[in-house]
């Protein structure tokens, strides 16, 4: 009978320690699957990012062929820079000197080499005859951008991909107009004041042929010399283009500009942008929903990613 109790004493024991080691490995338990969720999670925000990628690719060559059916001029559509090969470095010609002619220079007041005497150093107390260290030249406050006269040609265009799109003047849902800055610039990048006539394009991609084209402004060179602005987020030709006719329909449309200089020279830029018709409601993007801790741990909600700005 007593071995009995012994036997139900360990029985009792095993449980017990039993029970304490499932309550400790609860929380590793719920740590784990939620780490199993995020690794989920992260997995379906790469496979959605990576079928955005392609889509947008396959958009981009259908937006090229219905740009050819539009009718747009060919020079309008992107185009390589043009890179002309730099000239040779002059070269000086060099004289040939006879041996007696190479004799260093005699200095007033200085010996000759080999001479024995020591240099005379003046008194600390004796007058200086120069007038000082020289001063630092002064440089005249001018404009951050640089102008074609001061020797930088115009090489390529960009457009300021913050203040380009859709502009809304009146303070009604709606853009009325749209904002273009063409920046133009120099071989090194830097933005330079030089005037050209400019041309700017909108299609909607959603449609097809000569529907596609929603809109077309051409601006003069002595018009685009007085829209050059420097602002704190940037500078460049500034221009705000009202809806011609009436406003797209779609949001996502297609932007090419072209900038002629009086030298010849045509420069292209293009960029998708985004819009809101007037008379539609101005959609915010959704904030990314936040990761819960282990203790309440759920399945990440798939982020809100667009292509365009």
């Amino acid at each position: 009978m007593k071995s009995w109790h012994i036997v139900c004493c360990g029985v009792v024991a095993l449980a017990a320690s039993g029970c304490r080691s499932n309550a400790n490995y609860e929380p590793l338990y719920t740590e784990m699957r939620w780490l199993e969720d995020r690794i989920y999670g992260l997995q379906d925000h790469l496979d959605q990012a990576e079928s955005e990628l392609e889509a947008c690719h396959r958009e981009n060559l259908t937006l090229r062929k219905r740009l050819a059916d539009a009718g747009v001029p060919e020079d309008l559509g992107p185009s390589a820079p043009v890179t002309a090969p730099l000239p040779p470095p002059p070269r000086a010609p060099l004289e040939t000197l006879p041996p007696d002619r190479l004799a260093p220079p005699q200095v007033d007041g200085v010996p000759a080499p080999g001479d024995s005497e020591m240099l005379r150093i003046p008194d600390a107390d004796q007058s200086s005859t120069g007038r000082g260290p020289p001063q630092p030249a002064r440089i005249a406050a001018g404009s951050t951008a640089r102008s074609a006269a001061s020797g930088n040609s115009l090489q390529r265009i960009t457009l300021n991909r913050v203040l380009t799109g859709g502009y809304d003047r009146d303070g009604v849902p709606g853009d009325e107009a749209l904002m273009v800055v063409v920046e133009p610039r120099s071989a090194s990048g830097e933005i330079i004041d030089t005037p050209g006539d400019i041309s700017v394009v909108v299609l909607d991609p959603a449609l097809d042929g000569p529907a596609a084209r929603v809109a077309r402004w051409d601006i003069t060179a002595a018009e685009s010399a007085e829209l050059f602005r420097e602002t704190p987020v940037g500078q460049g030709v500034q221009l705000e283009l009202p809806w011609p006719d009436k406003p797209p329909t779609s949001r996502a449309l297609m932007l090419f500009v072209r900038y002629s200089t009086a030298e010849g020279g045509k420069h292209v830029a293009d960029q998708q942008i985004e819009v809101n018709p007037p008379g539609t409601e101005v959609t915010a993007r959704p904030a990314a929903a936040d990761v819960s801790p282990p203790g309440g741990a759920a399945k990440p909600h798939r982020p809100q990613w667009t292509p365009y700005r």
